[in-house]
């Protein structure tokens, strides 16, 4: 997933990511990049283990988006990632732009998606 959002210079977007645990690893591939973790709402590189991530860790799809649209009203140059297929993304006004299901641990996948009002 870094390699796609390098080769396609997605640098400019905001990366909203959940849950930001596996999300994290692929930040060492992306140096100049950070994502907005959507289980404590800021930016960040890397995860502290505390009560405000714990809280946020196992919230729904339908909350993430939520929590998206709560601090970034403006859908332009948004991207979601998250580690499973979105639910009904139809209705969040979200395709899936990219996705990578095969891995070598076989855990770690990816799903990229944009708004469906962006082009890219």
């Amino acid at each position: 997933m870094s390699d796609f959002i390098r080769r396609n210079k997605l640098y400019d977007y905001n990366i909203i990511a959940h849950p930001s645990q596996p999300a994290s690893a692929l930040l060492p591939y992306l140096p100049e990049k950070r994502f907005w973790y959507a289980d404590i709402e800021d930016y960040g590189t890397f995860i502290s283990y505390n009560t405000h991530y714990l809280i946020g860790s196992n919230i729904s799809d339908s909350e993430v988006i939520a929590r998206m649209r709560k601090v970034f009203p403006d859908q332009s140059k948004i991207l979601l990632l998250l580690t499973a297929p979105l639910d009904s993304h139809e209705l969040h006004n979200f395709s899936l732009f990219y996705k990578v299901e095969k891995v070598l641990y076989g855990r770690e996948k990816y799903y990229l998606y944009k708004s469906v009002s962006e082009e890219l």
